[in-house]
C-alpha cells in the first residue's frame, strides 16, 4: 500500500506505506474520519477489494497494516457506552473496560435509570393499567396517519397503495381496542375466562381464536405494505397481559438486586476507572433514539409491534420513566429506588479515583422521595454525609442540570402545594454540592420542573427560590454561565456574579424573579466581568437576556392575574420590556449604546 511521494524515488529506496507513519499522523487521519462519521458527512467504512492471487509478502503487509489499523482506530469505535439497570448491560460495560484499546476511547457514561416499580410488580390491575396507556398512545398515532392516507395519491397506483395502508391502520387500531377490551371486561388471568364468554368468541369472526394471522395476502407483492387483517382473540389478549406481568416482576427483582447490593455503582466504578479517558456521567430516563426501545409516534414501529407477539411482550413490559413512576408515587407511596443512585454513583466513582469532569443530570424526583437524594437516605440537609458527595464534585468543569426529556420545555410540574421545607432543603443541599466545585467553567441549571404551576400563563411566583445555592458559591473558572426560572434577590445575584473570574465568556439569564432590590447593579457587575480578561476574545463573549425578567426596574409581565390589562396594552408593555433587554445586552458588550438603558426606569 504505498503513498505518493510527488517526486520521482530512487529504485534502491523503499516505499513509504501506512506502516511508516507516525501514530500521532495516524491518530489524526482516524479523528478526522470519526468527526465525519459522527455528523453523518461521511463513511470512513469503505475500501476497495483486491482480487487474485496475493504474494505472501503482500499479505504480511497488509496483516501489518491491519494491526496497525486496529490499535489506532479501536479508541474511536465506542465514544459512549449506554448502560441501564441491569446485569446484562454491567457484564457489557465490563467487558468493554477490559478491553484497553477500546476503552481508551470511551469518553463518556449513560447511564438509563427507567424503572420498574414495585408497586406495579405486585399489583397486576396497575401493570394494567400502564398497558392501557401504551395501548391508547399506539392507537392515536395509528389514527393520526389513517386519517392522513384520505389526503395522498396523485395517481390511480398511488390512491391504491394509500387505500392499503389506510385499511391496515386502521384494522391495527382495532386490535389496540379490542386488548384493552379483553383486559377490562374480566379480570386479567386467561383462566377467568367464562363458557358463555367462550362461546361468543366463537361465534365472533373478529374475534376467532386463528392466532395472530399476518401473511401476505394472495396477488400482495408489494413489500413496503403490511397485509391485514389480524385475528386476535380475547383469551390471547389476557394471557398476554398475565405473562407480562410474570416477566415485569421477574426484571423488578433482578434490577432491585443490583440497586440494593451496591453491585450497581462499584461495577461502573471499577469499569470508569479502567477507561482513562472517560470522565462524564449523565444520568437520564429519557433513552437514545438509537435504542430498539418503542417510538409511539411511529406508525411504522407501532405496527410492527402490534405484528408480533414477543415483539409486543417486550414493549409491554418496558421500564417506566420517572415522571410516569411519581404519578404512582404521589397516588400508592411508591419508592423509586433509582433515585439514590444520583449521589451514590458519584460518590462510588469518587472512591474508585475517577475525578469526574462532567456531571448532567436529565432525571430528577420532582414531587416525592425527596430524602433518597441524600448518601444516607436522610432528608437532613446538614447530614456530614453531603461531605462525601461534594468532594465527589469537587473535580467538576461542567455541571448540567435539567430534568426533563425536551431541553427548551418549560414545563412545570402541576402541585397542589409548594415543596415542602425539608423536601428544598434536600434539594438545595443536592444541587450545592454539586456546583461547589471551584474547577467549573460551565454550569447550565433550569429549575423550571421544580417550580410551582400556579395554574395561569404567565404565572411566576411559583419558581424556584435560588437563594440557598449561590450564597457561598466560588468560580474563578467560569466561562459558561446559563441560569433559568428561578426566584432571586439582588445581594444574591451580586455576591454569585462578584465571585466570577476574568475568563467568563458567556451569560444566558431567562425568566428570573428578582423578588427584592435592582437590576442596575448587577447589569454593572456583569458588563466589568464581561469587559475583563483576554481582549482579543472579546468577540467569542456574549450576555443574553431572554423574557420574561421580573422584578425591579424591569417591573412585571403584564398579563397574569395580578395585572389583568388588555391585549393590545399587554402587547406593547412587553415590547417595550423586550427592547430595553435588547439594549441592555449591547450596553454590556459595549456595542452602540454607551449609557445603562436602566436609567431611564429608575
Amino acid at each position: 500500500m504505498p503513498i505518493a511521494t510527488g517526486a520521482r524515488q530512487n529504485s534502491a529506496s523503499p516505499s513509504m506505506t501506512l506502516l511508516n507513519l507516525p501514530s500521532e499522523i495516524l491518530g489524526s487521519i482516524f479523528e478526522f474520519l470519526f468527526q465525519c462519521f459522527a455528523v453523518g458527512n461521511g463513511d470512513p467504512s469503505r475500501g476497495h477489494g483486491n482480487t487474485g492471487d496475493e504474494k505472501l509478502l503482500e499479505k504480511q503487509k497488509l496483516r501489518l497494516v491491519c494491526r496497525r489499523f486496529n490499535d489506532v482506530a479501536s479508541a474511536f469505535l465506542i465514544p459512549i457506552v449506554t448502560i441501564s439497570l441491569n446485569q446484562e448491560s454491567l457484564d457489557r460495560l465490563t467487558a468493554i473496560s477490559h478491553h484497553a484499546l477500546i476503552a481508551s476511547g470511551v469518553r463518556e457514561i449513560h447511564v438509563d435509570l427507567r424503572y420498574r416499580l414495585a408497586e406495579v410488580a405486585g399489583d397486576i390491575q396497575l401493570f394494567k393499567n400502564l398497558c392501557k396507556r401504551l395501548m391508547n398512545q399506539m392507537s392515536s398515532t395509528l389514527n393520526y396517519y389513517s386519517e392522513a392516507c384520505f389526503f395522498r395519491g396523485t395517481s390511480h397506483q398511488a390512491a391504491t397503495a394509500e387505500a392499503k395502508r389506510y385499511r391496515l391502520l386502521m384494522d391495527r387500531e382495532s386490535d389496540c381496542y379490542r386488548f384493552i377490551s379483553a383486559w377490562d371486561s374480566s379480570d386479567t388471568h386467561p383462566s377467568d375466562i367464562g363458557a358463555e364468554e367462550t362461546e361468543e368468541l366463537k361465534q365472533d369472526p373478529d374475534n376467532s381464536d386463528e392466532g395472530w394471522d399476518f401473511s401476505v395476502s394472495e396477488g400482495e407483492t408489494d413489500e413496503n405494505y403490511y397485509v391485514s387483517k389480524s385475528s386476535v382473540s380475547a383469551e390471547e389478549a389476557r394471557q398476554l397481559l398475565h405473562d407480562a406481568h410474570t416477566q415485569y416482576k421477574q426484571i423488578h427483582y433482578q434490577q432491585l438486586q443490583v440497586i440494593i447490593d451496591g453491585s450497581f455503582g462499584s461495577t461502573v466504578a471499577s469499569a470508569m476507572a479502567r477507561m482513562q479517558s472517560c470522565v462524564d456521567l449523565k444520568l437520564t430516563d429519557f433513552p437514545d433514539r438509537k435504542t430498539s426501545d418503542l417510538n409511539v409516534l411511529d406508525p411504522d414501529q407501532v405496527m410492527e409491534a402490534l405484528s408480533d407477539r414477543e415483539h409486543l411482550l417486550k414493549h409491554l413490559v418496558r421500564p417506566s420513566q420517572w415522571e410516569e413512576m411519581e404519578d404512582l408515587a404521589v397516588n400508592q407511596g411508591a419508592v423509586l429506588a433509582p433515585v439514590g443512585i444520583l449521589s451514590a454513583l458519584p460518590i462510588a466513582l469518587h472512591e474508585a479515583g475517577v475525578a469526574l469532569r462532567k456531571l448532567t443530570i436529565r432525571c430528577f424526583p420532582l414531587r416525592s422521595n425527596f430524602a433518597l437524594l441524600s448518601p444516607d437516605c436522610s432528608s437532613l440537609a446538614d447530614s456530614a454525609h453531603w461531605d462525601t458527595f461534594r468532594s465527589a464534585c469537587a473535580n467538576l468543569e461542567s455541571f448540567y442540570f435539567f430534568p426533563s426529556h425536551n431541553y427548551w420545555s418549560s414545563r412545570q410540574r402541576v402541585r397542589d402545594e409548594h415543596i415542602s421545607g425539608a423536601a428544598k432543603a434536600c434539594i438545595d443541599a443536592y444541587l450545592n454540592a454539586a456546583i461547589s466545585s471551584p474547577r467549573l467553567e460551565e454550569l447550565h441549571i433550569n429549575m423550571s420542573p421544580l417550580g410551582f404551576n400556579e395554574g395561569s400563563r404567565g404565572s411566576y411566583h411559583g419558581w424556584y427560590t435560588a437563594t440557598p445555592l449561590f450564597e457561598k458559591v466560588r468560580w474563578p473558572r467560569m466561562k459558561e454561565l446559563h441560569i433559568s426560572y428561578m426566584k432571586s434577590d439582588e445581594a444574591t445575584l451580586l455576591s454569585m456574579l462578584e465571585n466570577l473570574g476574568p475568563r467568563l465568556r458567556r451569560v444566558f439569564l431567562s425568566h428570573i424573579d428578582l423578588v427584592e432590590g435592582n437590576w442596575f447593579a448587577t447589569t454593572q457587575v456583569l458588563k466589568e466581568k464581561l469587559s475583563a480578561g483576554n481582549l482579543a476574545e472579546n468577540h467569542k463573549k456574549s450576555v443574553k437576556f431572554c423574557m420574561p425578567l421580573h422584578g425591579g426596574e424591569l417591573g412585571y409581565r403584564t398579563g397574569t392575574d395580578d395585572e389583568p390589562v388588555g391585549r393590545r396594552q399587554r402587547k406593547r408593555n412587553n415590547a417595550s420590556l423586550e427592547t430595553v433587554l435588547s439594549e441592555l445586552e449591547s450596553y454590556i458588550m459595549g456595542t452602540n449604546i454607551t449609557q445603562n438603558p436602566l436609567l431611564r426606569r429608575v
